[in-house]
C-alpha cells in the first residue's frame, strides 16, 4: 500500500499540475497594468514640479548675483534687464529707510508652464 501512494504522489507531481495557468499571467498582468496606469499621473506632477523647481532656482540665482553687484556698486541706480537665453527679466529698485540705510527690492519675472506669468521677488537691507 505505501508504494502505491508514493507512486500516485510522483505521477501526479510529474503531470504539470504544479505550474501557473495562463489565465493567471493575464490576471497578473491587468493587475499590474491598472497599478501602473494608477501611478502615471504622479509621474506627471513630479516632472511638473521639477520644471516649477528649475526655474525658481534660476530666479533666485539672479536675484542672488543683482544683489552682490549692486551690493559692491558705488550708486545704485534702478533698472531692469532681460536675459533673452532664460526669457527672464530681472527689474531692481530701492526703498530709503533712513539716510544711509536702503532696502533693496530685486524681482525676477518669467513665464512658467501653461503660460503662467511667475515672479520671484528678493530684499536685502544696504548700507552705505
Amino acid at each position: 500500500m505505501r508504494t502505491q501512494s508514493r507512486q500516485f504522489r510522483r505521477d501526479r507531481l510529474g503531470s504539470g499540475q504544479g505550474g501557473v495557468t495562463l489565465v493567471e499571467v493575464l490576471a497578473a498582468m491587468t493587475i499590474l497594468a491598472l497599478g501602473l496606469l494608477a501611478l502615471m499621473p504622479m509621474a506627471v506632477t513630479s516632472m511638473s514640479a521639477n520644471v516649477s523647481a528649475r526655474d525658481t532656482r534660476a530666479a533666485m540665482e539672479q536675484i542672488q548675483n543683482r544683489i552682490e553687484r549692486l551690493r559692491i556698486a558705488d550708486s545704485i541706480v534702478a533698472g531692469t534687464q532681460l536675459d533673452t537665453l532664460s526669457g527672464m527679466s530681472t527689474s531692481w529698485w530701492t526703498e530709503i529707510e533712513s539716510a544711509d540705510l536702503k532696502k533693496l527690492i530685486v524681482e525676477v519675472t518669467w513665464t512658467g508652464e501653461g503660460a503662467v506669468v511667475r515672479r520671484q521677488r528678493g530684499t536685502a537691507y544696504i548700507y552705505k
